[in-house]
């Protein structure tokens, strides 16, 4: 294979001597792209779980070995089964939906290690780049947190006839401790496919004499790492930007740029000239003339590129006025792509309104808003991409206008 693969036009990886494997960032994979994974949020189910090692009541999920990995959902009424959570293991919501699966992935020295398994929705193919990701949570009694937490994708079911470690080189594995019992972490890397995978395992394929482990919790009795593990995916990424969308901005107008999350990678951008920081994720952009940042992101198994391009637009014509209202008149999300809000004290008036309107004055958009309201959502997904001033009318007269960039 060779060492650099052309996804895209601007998306490069670059693969290191290892497979592809690591904690990296969250891409923006498109809204219509098919998740692999059946029920990834554990939210559907053949039976309530009322007990331990219940996993396959999950549907599409697989015990593959003796161990007892157990299953969490809100329909239970059992206490120690239900979400939230309220045991031993941590009182704890669902990161998606109203699920999860719990495994030991750690049992200080016995080598008893659980795993949770799922056939995939669809083979995946050869030299075709996937993203996975899931969410962890370090369940309260554990005595370690593990550095091993690893993914591992087969073209064939991998099982074991009694509860011990399954000894494989994983496809992905994490890069850091996972020690927080209150919040969800991301785990999440990527690969390139040998093509015919079919079957996806989750937990640690390490002996624990090999497993590398941090203590967490001096005070506990139970000396082992558990996790709970929510909302697993699994895209094929042919087409995606890491860098973050292509964006315009009003000359002297800043914008943060980047992926919309990242781990403990290395971040290299050029040009600096119109950055606050060429070395971070997300640095804030200034630039003067339209800039195509290149961001390179490595030390996370593999060397990724992508660029960005930053518009700039003279926006004379589009200058916001102050407004009565002071801080009480804002548009979110700014940028958007389609359905945005306004905040604003409450419409005391007839005759009041809100219209988008262009550089040259043209309005493209005109609604009424009704006497006590004081937010409205609309949608500008009709509008081409550029930068708009969006103007409040309280009794025919303009109040406010704020400047907003749709970006699809």
């Amino acid at each position: 294979m060779k060492n650099l693969l052309l996804i895209n036009r601007n998306l490069k990886i670059k693969r290191g001597d290892l497979l592809i494997a690591s904690f990296v960032f969250i891409f923006n994979v498109g809204k219509t792209q098919t998740n692999f994974v059946y029920n990834g949020s554990f939210e559907l189910y053949s039976t309530c779980p009322e007990n331990s090692n219940l996993l396959t009541y999950a549907l599409g999920w697989i015990n593959p070995t003796t161990a007892t990995p157990d299953y969490f959902n809100a329909c239970s009424n059992d206490i120690n089964y239900d979400v939230p959570y309220q045991g031993p293991y941590n009182y704890q919501l669902a990161q998606d939906s109203v699920g999860y699966a719990h495994v030991g992935v750690y049992s200080d020295g016995s080598n008893i290690h659980e795993y949770i398994q799922t056939l995939l929705i669809d083979t995946l193919k050869l030299n075709q780049l996937y993203y996975f990701k899931c969410y962890v949570n370090l369940a309260d009694f554990s005595y370690y947190c593990i550095k091993n937490v690893s993914a591992y994708f087969t073209n064939s079911q991998i099982t074991r006839t009694d509860y011990y470690n399954m000894s494989y080189s994983p496809t992905i594995m994490s890069n850091k401790y996972y020690c927080d019992t209150s919040n969800w972490t991301l785990f999440s890397g990527f690969f390139i496919a040998g093509g015919g995978e079919k079957y996806l395992t989750i937990g640690n394929f390490f002996d624990d004499s090999l497993t590398d482990v941090a203590v967490f919790n001096s005070a506990s009795i139970a000396p082992w790492a558990s996790y709970l593990i929510d909302n697993v995916q699994l895209y094929e990424l042919s087409n995606f930007k890491i860098a973050g969308k292509d964006t315009i901005i009003c000359k002297n107008d800043s914008i943060i740029i980047g992926p919309s999350e990242a781990d403990d990678c290395n971040y290299s951008w050029l040009p600096s000239t119109g950055l606050n920081n060429d070395t971070i994720p997300n640095p804030l952009a200034f630039p003067d003339t339209i800039t195509n940042y290149i961001l390179t992101i490595s030390g996370c198994g593999v060397t990724v590129s992508d660029t960005v391009t930053v518009f700039v637009q003279d926006c004379t014509g589009l200058e916001e006025s102050s407004s009565v209202f002071g801080d009480y008149f804002n548009v979110f999300p700014n940028p958007t792509e389609n359905k945005t809000t306004l905040t604003f004290n409450s419409i005391d008036a007839n005759n009041s309104y809100f219209l988008i309107s262009s550089i040259d004055g043209k309005i493209l958009l005109k609604q009424i808003l009704q006497i006590g309201v004081s937010t409205h959502e609309f949608d500008c997904s009709s509008i081409a991409n550029g930068i708009y001033l969006v103007n409040l009318y309280v009794s025919g007269m303009l109040r406010a206008n704020k400047k907003i960039i749709i970006n699809k």
